[in-house]
């Protein structure tokens, strides 16, 4: 027999993973970029190395493109459900555009499947000029809303971030957009 909440309960999951998925959207560097002299070295310098950390802190605004969520369990919000998504990365709000990204959110932790309250787990790829940077991170959603700011992990990267590690703040600004700044060393 067919849940009569079911079409509610998968509104809710459709609301809640794209909320979740605009606080973790991802971001490109076209901020200013910041050398600290005798930083440190990157984790992939030996320690005879000469070469100083450079730093780069990014701030983007993040617009959603694309989504999809992909309903895996049984019908509404539940474990293993995922939202697909791409957004367009500009350099300030009604700056040029300067990327992409491309991402998956799984629901890791479902607190209430029918307001759509649980943790998100998610891992996005960042394409902008000279290479990609990826990142990963849990969001929290309650009632359908994302709960403060999130914190990501840049976990690696390509190109001119071969090495990049670092951290990201995510501030939803509202239905579909997201501020992010990034800390990138490579």
């Amino acid at each position: 027999m067919r849940d009569p909440n079911a079409p509610r309960a998968c509104a809710a999951i459709r609301r809640a993973v794209a909320m979740a998925v605009l606080v973790l959207v991802a971001w490109a560097p076209v901020a200013r970029a910041i050398t600290g002299p005798g930083a440190g070295r990157a984790p992939h310098q030996s320690a005879s190395s000469t070469h100083a950390a450079r730093i780069q802190v990014l701030r983007l605004d993040a617009r959603l493109v694309q989504s999809k969520l992909l309903d895996l369990d049984d019908v509404g919000f539940g474990l293993g459900d995922q939202a697909v998504f791409a957004d367009e990365l500009r350099a300030a709000p009604n700056g040029r555009n300067v990327g992409f990204d491309g991402g998956v959110c799984t629901v890791v932790r479902v607190d209430d499947a029918v307001a759509g309250s649980g943790i998100l787990q998610c891992l996005v790829t960042i394409a902008v000029k000279g290479g990609t940077i990826t990142t990963q991170g849990l969001s929290t959603v309650k009632n359908l809303t994302p709960v403060g700011m999130e914190i990501v992990a840049i976990t690696g990267g390509t190109g001119r971030f071969q090495f990049a590690q670092g951290q990201g703040l995510i501030t939803s600004v509202g239905a579909g957009k997201a501020l992010v700044e990034l800390v990138i060393t490579t």
